[in-house]
């Protein structure tokens, strides 16, 4: 992979006022929230439907010097600091181009794509000329990691802030034309698994596509870590069915395809959950599978979103591809999928677990990818720590 220092756009005052969670982890609720900020990314990222447009705001933060530019090439370095089940974790990072069209097949998606999120970034990007957040990619350099380490104790710290949900993210200019140059050599031959930002990358490629002579688009703006950092944790996404059925009459067929056995709590880290009110672990039966699935079915990484949709809504339940779109909401927070069901707004919810890296990292090398929605990154990378512009 082609790794690039640039010269991005930071906020000039108070980045805990102007920084948010990535566009598609933000609900209504808190969209509204943050535009109460006038300075907020997400009166960019997330524009009102007859509001201002993101172009004007952002030609006004240009303007006024809301946005001020970084005047030497550089990468933007991020330390993450926060815990997970009480124990302090810490995940190392950085900011820079990634070289993305033509594709060479050195950075590979994981996921699918829908067409309309596609289109949206598309259309927002188009209309500000430029990359408000970037993607989330993961590499498993050794070398990288090393350099790394070394370039963020040697940079320069331009902010920190902490989220409300207690990641602290210090926030570091790497300039030096050795160090620059020293973190783009320790990737060349690589290759990149895109985390998070699918539809992102979709959208520049498409932008790529039609402005074959503005180089701007041919690479974009991405956030690169260390598939092997310990502080990088990988969980599933659960799925809130909304669809009004008891669950209970569908039981026997379920018990057909997986071995299904009662549990008092879920600890994130085993099989699939089966919750109304009750926990059920769902765990793959391998003897039960249909001879005309395919073989991954029966393969000791075998995706666990395709288990689902497959075996529990199509076979078990009977959906089809309407239903799984129209009826099935995706939420990342146990807490919420959970309260969900309690409140009667749901029917049932299925509870992921968290991903074995291992798993994760040989499923992408054979060249698989996954339905969307399979996997949830974290800690996110914020949007507003930097700004793509020509």
């Amino acid at each position: 992979m082609k790794l690039i220092p640039f010269r991005p756009y930071t906020f000039r005052d108070s980045i805990s006022r102007s920084a948010s969670p990535p566009f598609d982890t933000i609900n209504e609720e808190l969209a509204e929230e943050l535009r109460k900020e006038p300075t907020n990314i997400v009166n960019i990222t997330i524009p009102l439907e007859n509001g201002i447009p993101p172009s004007a705001i952002l030609k006004k933060w240009l303007e006024d010097g809301t946005l001020k530019r970084i005047d030497k090439d550089s990468y933007i370095g991020i330390i993450q600091e926060f815990k997970y089940n009480e124990t302090p974790l810490r995940r190392l990072g950085l900011i820079g181009l990634v070289e993305i069209f033509p594709d060479d097949g050195n950075v590979r998606p994981h996921e699918e794509t829908f067409e309309k999120p596609l289109q949206g970034r598309f259309e927002l990007m188009k209309e500000i000329n430029g990359q408000p957040e970037p993607i989330f990619m993961l590499v498993s350099s050794n070398k990288f990691e090393r350099v790394l380490a070394r370039a963020l104790a040697e940079g320069e710290e331009i902010f920190d802030f902490e989220e409300p949900i207690g990641v602290v993210n210090r926030v570091i200019q790497i300039s030096s034309p050795e160090t620059v140059a020293e973190i783009s050599k320790s990737l060349e031959g690589e290759s990149a698994i895109v985390a998070d930002g699918h539809h992102r990358l979709g959208a520049t490629r498409r932008l790529a596509a039609l402005n074959p002579n503005n180089p701007f688009w041919s690479s974009c703006m991405s956030y690169i870590s260390s598939v092997h950092d310990s502080g990088l944790l990988i969980a599933g996404i659960h799925r809130v069915v909304k669809k009004k059925l008891n669950l209970q009459d569908y039981l026997g067929k379920i018990s057909d395809r997986f071995n299904v056995e009662e549990i008092t709590s879920f600890n994130g880290q085993e099989s699939m959950v089966l919750y109304d009110g009750s926990q059920r672990y769902l765990k793959i039966s391998p003897k039960s599978i249909p001879e005309e699935y395919p073989e991954k079915f029966r393969s000791s990484i075998v995706p666990l979103t395709y288990v689902l949709n497959e075996l529990l809504f199509r076979e078990c339940l009977g959906f089809n591809d309407l239903d799984i779109s129209d009826l099935v909401e995706y939420q990342h927070d146990l807490y919420h999928a959970v309260k969900s069901v309690e409140n009667g707004e749901a029917s049932f919810a299925v509870l992921m677990p968290y991903w074995n890296k291992n798993s994760f990292i040989q499923f992408v090398i054979n060249g698989d990818t996954l339905p969307p929605k399979s996997t949830y990154f974290y800690p996110k990378i914020p949007s507003g720590i930097a700004i793509n512009l020509p």
